[in-house]
């Protein structure tokens, strides 16, 4: 079921009520550069029920929720909410996102996989810098022990 049309002020207020409950887990939030000036998207999710908060400059705020999580997101605007068609939270949309946030994780953990590689092997994992600098040191030391020993 789609609730849209929700004035800005009691969009902010009901995403805030369950973003502050330790129930709901953020499955994915819009953070791109126009996030909360022309769009923003969070997906919240407790035991199964996903509940999609959408909201753009446009058309205001809208959710997605179960039928029966209605009531409760109407005592948290304070008034009757209307169920309409969404303008933010098209299925296209959020599936494009939800792809598109998933691709980025994906790369984002690839990405600290390869780093933790480049350090295998070592006690520690050490960045390059760190690496170069110990190399530097060792080097250092062997040339001066080779020096002082051969006078």
């Amino acid at each position: 079921m789609y609730l849209v049309g929700i004035v800005t002020e009691d969009w902010n207020r009901m995403l805030a009520q369950y973003r502050s409950s330790s129930e709901w887990t953020v499955l994915y939030e819009y953070d791109l550069f126009d996030v909360g000036i022309d769009y923003m998207l969070i997906i919240l999710e407790k035991d199964g029920i996903e509940i999609t908060f959408g909201w753009t400059n446009w058309f205001e705020g809208e959710i997605e929720c179960p039928e029966s999580m209605r009531v409760e997101l109407e005592s948290y605007a304070g008034r009757w909410l209307k169920e309409g068609e969404p303008e933010a939270l098209t299925p296209n949309k959020v599936a494009a996102w939800k792809q598109f946030e998933d691709k980025r994780r994906e790369e984002k953990m690839q990405k600290e996989e390869s780093q933790k590689q480049r350090g295998k092997g070592l006690l520690f994992e050490v960045s390059w810098p760190v690496t170069l600098a110990i190399v530097a040191l060792i080097t250092a030391a062997l040339a001066y022990l080779i020096i002082t020993g051969l006078s």
